[in-house]
C-alpha cells in the first residue's frame, strides 16, 4: 500500500516485509489463482471485482475510494480484502479505480 505523505524508513521496511509475507503465503496455498485484467479508469467503478474474492494486485495499482475521496492505494504484492460491508449502500461502498490498469489473481475468499 501506498501513503500520500512523506515515509519514515520504518513503514518502507514493514511494507517491504509485509509484501515478502503475502508472496510466502501465497507460495503456500493450494488454491488456483482466477487471472484478472482491469482496464485503465479514472470513474471509480472496475468491472470484475467480485465480493467473495481476495485478490493479489500482480502489476499495476488501484486507488480505493470512499465517498468519492481517495483513501489509499494498492500497488504490486498487495492484497485486496472483500469489502465487509457491501456494496448495496453507496454511501458507505468502498470502490476502486486504475489510472493505468491492473493484473490481479483472484482466490474465493472462504476457501483462502
Amino acid at each position: 500500500m501506498l501513503a500520500n505523505a512523506e515515509l519514515a524508513q520504518d513503514f518502507f521496511i514493514l511494507n517491504q516485509q509485509y509484501k515478502r509475507l503475502v508472496a510466502a503465503l501465497l507460495e503456500s496455498i493450494d488454491i488456483p489463482a482466477i487471472p484478472l485484467e482491469i482496464e485503465a479508469t479514472d470513474n471509480a467503478l472496475l468491472r470484475g471485482l467480485e465480493g467473495d474474492k481476495i485478490y493479489h494486485i500482480e502489476s499495476g495499482s488501484l486507488s480505493a475510494r470512499y465517498r468519492d475521496r481517495s483513501v489509499f492505494v494498492l500497488d504490486d504484492g498487495d492484497l485486496l480484502l472483500p469489502d465487509i460491508a457491501g456494496t448495496t449502500d453507496h454511501e458507505v461502498a468502498v470502490s476502486f479505480s486504475s489510472e493505468n490498469g491492473a493484473t490481479l489473481s483472484g482466490y474465493p475468499a472462504l476457501e483462502f
